[in-house]
């Protein structure tokens, strides 16, 4: 969980083309409006299977994107941080696990569907061993192979989170999946 302390990183603002133009203190960041940069984790088992969560709906969370379903690992790059560091801290944050390796599968500026700006730093990472949910973040993780995933997605892709949507179709060819 994100101690007190941490409410006083600072984030970098970024401008359209992705460069600095303001910092911000974590927790005065507005998450919809200012052009973000983050780090984005998907993760898969050994068995070829994606965890996919599903994000809390509680009043703690400074996530956006509340009951949708998307990777279980988020979070924005603090200031003079590298977004390797960055997918770590989110995955030690939401689902305290330390994966062996990240894989970064790319990093671009993306404007989403629902208006918001972020700078997507794009991961994935093997792990089959036992997580921890951090209730505060995540509703549920379960594990979903390819082609149930890729009905959910057809069936219904609103219930997925946006920045998820880019990220998979942008990334799919690239998975260990």
């Amino acid at each position: 969980m994100i101690n007190s302390s941490s409410h006083s990183y600072k984030v970098d603002i970024l401008d359209e083309h992705g460069k600095p133009v303001e910092t911000k203190v974590w927790n005065e960041v507005d998450r919809r409006k200012d052009y973000l940069e983050n780090a984005f984790v998907f993760v898969f088992t050994q068995n070829r299977e994606m965890l996919l969560a599903t994000l809390t709906e509680s009043k703690l969370s400074k996530k956006i994107y509340k009951g949708k379903m998307g990777v279980p690992a988020v979070s924005l790059v603090w200031q003079n941080e590298d977004p390797s560091k960055a997918a770590e801290r989110a995955l030690l944050h939401d689902m305290c696990i330390h994966p062996s390796k990240l894989y970064l599968l790319g990093r671009e500026f993306e404007s989403l569907k629902d208006g918001t700006k972020r700078l997507m730093n794009v991961f994935y990472c093997l792990y089959d061993n036992n997580w921890n949910i951090n209730t505060e973040q995540l509703s549920t993780i379960k594990k979903i192979k390819r082609v149930e995933l890729e009905t959910l997605l057809k069936i219904d892709p609103d219930q997925f989170s946006p920045q998820f949507l880019v990220a998979y179709e942008k990334y799919k060819r690239k998975f260990p999946y």
